[in-house]
């Protein structure tokens, strides 16, 4: 942290690149030292996001996301394609603090990664986005084995402007898990008075408080 106060570039590249995975700091903490560096932040950057450790480098691609200088995001973007999960992970993130879609095809690629937790990361990364090219990506995401990926699909489904629309297409399907969680989410990230809201604001029928409500009942049944 000294050293990042301080600003000396090469001291602090240095540093870094002595350091190791089994290093007694946490993630957050790097993290921390790396915003916190007071010299030219874009010259570490592409010295530290290049390094052999995978560690290291995640942590200064997703510091570079904190910083939300889009010159860097070119460079960052290249990691979405990384064999390295922790960097495909650090590259989507990053891209999402930035708020910067022009690779939003990309991340939207990513929904359909081997890792789980790329899946995931890539799902909630869409919903900051806010581009309507991933909506029927996410409701393709809903039906994802894994429940973090579906959970994040439909808060960024929802989240997106015309996303609520599409949910009665996923009530009218067969996929259980795809409703489920999107009712879930209904309930309590969106919240009951918005689907009401929404209803009153709509002259569709039936209104998605009955859409919602009669999935709920057949179920108990």
């Amino acid at each position: 942290m000294a050293l990042a106060k301080i600003g000396n570039e090469e001291a602090f590249i240095d540093a870094f690149k002595k350091l190791s995975k089994t290093i007694p700091l946490s993630e957050r903490s790097l993290i921390e030292i790396a915003d916190s560096f007071e010299g030219d932040k874009i010259y570490v950057y592409r010295n530290l996001m290049y390094l052999d450790d995978e560690f290291i480098a995640s942590i200064f691609i997703k510091s570079a996301g904190n910083y939300k200088n889009t010159l860097l995001a070119d460079e960052i973007a290249i990691f979405l394609a990384d064999e390295n999960k922790e960097k495909k992970i650090a590259a989507l993130k990053a891209l999402g603090n930035m708020g910067d879609n022009r690779y939003v095809i990309q991340i939207i690629e990513l929904l359909k990664d081997e890792a789980w937790e790329v899946r995931a990361i890539a799902a909630k990364v869409l919903g900051q986005l806010q581009d309507t090219k991933a909506l029927i990506p996410l409701v393709k995401a809903l039906s994802d084995r894994e429940w973090y990926v579906r959970y994040n699909a439909a808060n960024s489904l929802i989240s997106i402007e015309g996303g609520i629309e599409l949910v009665y297409d996923v009530l009218e399907g067969e996929d259980r898990f795809a409703k489920d969680i999107v009712i879930a989410v209904l309930e309590t990230s969106y919240g009951w008075d918005k689907v009401l809201q929404y209803d009153m604001q709509n002259t569709r029928t039936p209104k998605l408080k009955e859409v919602i409500q009669k999935y709920i009942q057949e179920k108990d049944r």
